[in-house]
């Protein structure tokens, strides 16, 4: 492992252990780092897990909001609803909107494939 991979672990396992910017930033300083390297790493590794982790929501939200609005569009046009569908994919498009406007960027969320 290289120093640079063993820095980028260490300020990544820093940041989801202490779930704080700043703490995590004297933890990594600690560790033979600048403080001005260590900052810049540390709100590099921050960004990056938030936008993975509203990657990972879009997935939620974009199904459930098809699914949505095509039984509306259904509704629309026969007069028949169905509650048990609507039911779900508004509950995975709230899910997954909720999860894109509080994603954190302490660690990425772990995501279940079947």
């Amino acid at each position: 492992m290289t120093t640079e991979e063993r820095r980028y672990l260490t300020a990544r396992e820093a940041l989801a252990s202490e779930r704080d910017i700043e703490k995590a930033l004297y933890r990594v300083v600690d560790r033979d780092f600048s403080e001005d390297e260590a900052r810049e790493l540390v709100q590099e590794i921050y960004r990056t897990n938030k936008a993975e982790n509203r990657k990972s929501s879009m997935v939620k939200i974009i199904p459930g909001a098809l699914l949505f609005i095509l039984f509306w569009i259904i509704f629309a046009a026969t007069g028949r609803l169905f509650y048990v569908i609507l039911g779900f994919s508004g509950f995975g498009l709230i899910w997954g909107a909720a999860g894109f406007f509080f994603a954190n960027g302490y660690e990425i969320e772990v995501q279940v494939e079947d």
